[in-house]
């Protein structure tokens, strides 16, 4: 309507949080079905498949934008209407504002993303409308396509981080809100608990942890004692939201096992 690259970059921004905003809701919708015969865990993780796939959507829109914009940087002949910058520009503050803070309410990595996305969104918009205003005033051409690279590169910088994160969180790494040093002191103070090994931790959809440890335990035979100390072993887990699988060892010779 307007000729202003910032303005198309702004709105396949805007696009492509819509369409991930879309799926993230069909696959979230999923993600809350409880644990079956195929998904042991449940499906959770479609969470951070969502997740992924909004990084993805997002990456490839500004990498569009910033090979567009440099065919119009040199371009003086077209300078779009500072005005209607203003206009377009603060219709995106007012969606995009609404929309993160609704969002923001969210825990799982994939509200976290798009929540992400749409403060992006925003302070995009808001740059855009300072930059029309700019425009209206000195009439610089140069300034549309330069916001749009401008823009397009610190959308680039963010997501990265962020899709670097949820291809850890798929490959199973140990989840960042989880401290192992602080889960091992509160096992260990357990009365019985003598040793923990062959811990493992990975994280559902970044927010719920699933983890398995071995215990080894001292003076401790009775099976009612031995569920009394792994319950104290469950509580520290689900203090950093892990859900605990436990093997109990009680010698060299004999050992017990037991899963919860």
């Amino acid at each position: 309507m307007i000729g202003s690259v910032a303005i198309v970059a702004g709105a396949i921004h805007d696009f492509g949080d819509a369409v991930s905003l879309g799926i993230a809701w069909v696959l979230e919708r999923f993600a809350n079905r409880k644990r079956d015969q195929r998904f042991n865990f449940g499906y959770r993780r479609l969470s951070l498949l969502s997740a992924f796939f909004s990084g993805v959507v997002i990456s490839a829109g500004s990498v569009i934008i910033i090979v567009q914009s440099v065919g119009r940087f040199h371009d003086d002949s077209t300078t779009p209407p500072g005005l209607g910058m203003i206009a377009f520009a603060g219709l995106g503050l007012i969606v995009n504002g609404v929309a993160a803070w609704r969002l923001s309410r969210g825990k799982t990595q994939n509200e976290k993303v798009l929540t992400w996305h749409l403060i992006e969104d925003f302070a995009s918009w808001a740059i855009v409308l300072l930059g029309g205003v700019v425009i209206h005033v000195t009439h610089w051409a140069w300034l549309d396509p330069g916001l749009a690279i401008a823009l397009s590169i610190f959308v680039l910088f963010n997501v990265y981080g962020n899709l670097k994160h949820t291809i850890y969180l798929f490959l199973q790494g140990r989840p960042r809100n989880f401290n192992e040093s602080t889960f091992l002191k509160e096992s260990l103070a357990v009365s019985g608990v003598e040793h923990v090994d062959h811990l493992a931790v990975w994280s559902l959809d970044g927010e719920t942890n699933i983890l398995s440890a071995r215990l080894h335990l001292h003076g401790v035979r009775d099976p009612i004692e031995i569920e009394r100390v792994k319950d104290g072993v469950r509580t520290a887990a689900k203090k950093q939201n892990a859900l605990a699988t436990l093997e109990t060892c009680l010698s060299e010779s004999a050992s017990h096992s037991d899963e919860s």
